[in-house]
């Protein structure tokens, strides 16, 4: 499946999503300590490499908590990974299963997005 490359608008999907699940519920799933222990050893040298792993950390816990909570965001999700996908959001209602979350899957893990919340995860203290 052919995944766009993530937009701008997409962040006011992901804000949907996350008010839907709450916010702290978000924030308490990404383990700060791990992050501020992994941006301990950042070097100029190594910044990318720190700095994908920290994205994908912070990534990786989002997806945890999106699924644990995905009855309260479904109808958002299917926006946004049909968006992301080229589908309807109906379509994407009507996947099996395991395709979904494989769908779900390659979304948060695509390099833009890891980028995204390695960014956004500076702010996080």
């Amino acid at each position: 499946m052919e995944l766009r490359k993530l937009q701008a608008s997409d962040i006011f999907s992901m804000v949907r999503i996350i008010n839907g699940i709450g916010f702290k519920t978000i924030k308490d799933s990404i383990n700060v300590e791990e992050i501020n222990e992994m941006r301990k050893g950042m070097t100029d040298e190594n910044s990318d490499v720190i700095a994908s792993k920290v994205g994908t950390n912070v990534v990786m816990s989002i997806l945890g908590t999106l699924i644990e909570n995905l009855p309260k965001v479904e109808n958002d999700v299917y926006e946004f990974a049909g968006s992301v996908a080229g589908m309807k959001a109906k379509d994407v209602a009507k996947m099996d299963a395991g395709d979904f979350i494989e769908l779900l899957i390659s979304i948060f893990t695509k390099d833009e997005f890891k980028d995204f919340f390695s960014r956004a995860s500076k702010l996080i203290k």
